[in-house]
């Protein structure tokens, strides 16, 4: 189940989704421990956490009206035998594989809501759409010493909704850095606050 999350708040998330991407992707502690290695689950649970962020930087570069807000709990299910060959056919190198099952909250701030309402800083007047998806990923690695996982495929899934490979979106691009970046764990990362003037 996804909590609330109010309508003010959404201004504030945007305005630090554009400051990290004019900043570009963010970079991982030093020594930050990788879970790219790790059991699906820490795995599948450490991307869900991460996710919004990552996804959040791809759609504000492709200038896409909607923002995630929220990722659910991932879900996770093994293949059968014969889906296991079948994706080994087009895949020879996958020994391992699993399926992942996650939802998002997506929102967009819809601009000029009322007209007659003046611009103001805090968007007063203004209001969100808000649309829920349901992904299936499908998941391999390597059968070589400490493979990490990679992400093969991402499909929509959602009731509704026809289907759909995007494995080229900003979902599964976001998916993509993250895992360049080393799979960090939220306290991977560095808070640097603005530099300090000389004492």
């Amino acid at each position: 189940m996804f909590s609330t999350l109010h309508p003010r708040s959404i201004p504030a998330l945007l305005t630090l989704w554009i400051g990290l991407l004019a900043a570009g992707f963010p970079s991982p502690a030093a020594g930050a421990a990788s879970v790219c290695t790790a059991d699906r689950q820490v795995w599948s649970e450490t991307l869900t956490q991460q996710l919004p962020l990552y996804a959040n930087l791809e759609l504000a570069r492709l200038q896409a009206s909607f923002r995630v807000i929220l990722v659910g709990l991932p879900e996770i299910e093994s293949l059968s035998p014969d889906q296991l060959l079948r994706l080994q056919v087009m895949d020879p190198n996958a020994e391992e594989v699993f399926v992942l099952y996650f939802t998002t909250l997506e929102r967009r701030l819809s601009q000029g809501a009322d007209p007659n309402i003046p611009y103001s800083e805090n968007f007063e007047g203004r209001t969100t759409d808000s649309l829920q998806l349901f992904y299936r990923a499908f998941v391999v690695r390597s059968a070589q010493p400490e493979a990490p996982w990679q992400l093969f495929s991402l499909q929509v899934i959602s009731s509704g909704i026809p289907s759909r490979d995007i494995s080229n979106g900003a979902i599964a691009q976001g998916i993509r850095a993250w895992q360049t970046q080393g799979c960090p764990q939220p306290e991977d990362f560095q808070v640097i606050g603005p530099p300090q003037p000389p004492a």
